[in-house]
């Protein structure tokens, strides 16, 4: 069984806009697991559900969620950035960041070449992206080559379609 996160931004103080983006979020994924197949775990944050969470400290529930976030960003084969340009929010810019941390040290380790983590980009907007964003992550496609894309082989490109800011 392979692992696969999925970094996304959702969470806006516009709770229509929050649910929508939560719909289109899980729409998306629902159409990579049919092409990716059975041999895959997903995990997305935002299911995450911290017991008693509304009963601990800020510093608590921070820390339960960072810990469990780490742990599957460690334990991922693939991370499948959903983005929405500038309106990607810190957590998953930040889990990127990791991802791209973690390939840059792990590449620099004899055996470690194996455990190198491949980032995709699927811009689910046409907005431009972060220069930082953009040179860390290996393949970036629009939400529209979802299904054109080869998700066995995982090609690296970046669509001509993505734009910098």
């Amino acid at each position: 069984m392979k692992n696969v996160y999925i970094a996304a931004s959702f969470a806006y103080e516009d709770k229509a806009k929050t649910s929508q983006r939560k719909d289109q979020i899980e729409k998306t994924v629902k159409r990579i697991k049919k092409l990716l197949g059975k041999d895959y775990s997903f995990y997305l944050p935002h299911q995450l559900k911290i017991p008693n969470a509304w009963d601990i400290s800020l510093e608590e529930w921070s820390k339960a969620v960072y810990d469990h976030d780490v742990h599957a960003l460690e334990n991922a084969d693939l991370v499948i950035f959903l983005s929405y340009g500038k309106e990607n929010n810190a957590g998953s810019v930040w889990e990127c960041g990791w991802v791209a941390g973690y390939n840059a040290l792990i590449s620099q380790l004899p055996a470690g070449l194996d455990d190198i983590k491949k980032i995709i980009m699927v811009k689910m907007t046409d907005q431009v992206e972060s220069l930082m964003l953009f040179g860390s992550i290996d393949t970036i496609i629009m939400e529209s080559e979802i299904e054109s894309y080869d998700w066995k082989r995982l090609p690296t490109y970046k669509t001509p379609l993505a734009k910098l800011s």
